[in-house]
């Protein structure tokens, strides 16, 4: 199968923050891979495609996080031996 992707996802397990809504506590995730344009990261619950959620992104070696406002392209059940929950895909928005 063709990887249709425009830009390189890299492998990079990094702690975040996001609100799944407006006036919701931030809840803690990690995020699977990143790329120039989004990123993929776990959650317990599905989020809704195309909603957009606020994102704070820890980034390993000294580099600030940044807080970054994304949309949910696709929320998919994933689970393992470690539980269950949700991988989510991410689009940045600004």
């Amino acid at each position: 199968m063709e990887d249709r992707r425009k830009f390189k996802r890299f492998d990079q397990i990094n702690f975040i923050k996001f609100k799944p809504r407006i006036f919701s506590v931030h809840v803690d995730s990690i995020t699977k891979n990143i790329c120039l344009k989004g990123t993929c990261f776990f959650s317990d619950n599905k989020l809704r495609k195309d909603k957009v959620v606020s994102l704070k992104i820890f980034y390993h070696s000294g580099i600030p996080s940044r807080n970054i406002k994304a949309k949910v392209i696709y929320s998919l059940p994933v689970s393992d031996k470690f539980g269950k929950g949700y991988l989510n895909g991410v689009e940045f928005l600004d």
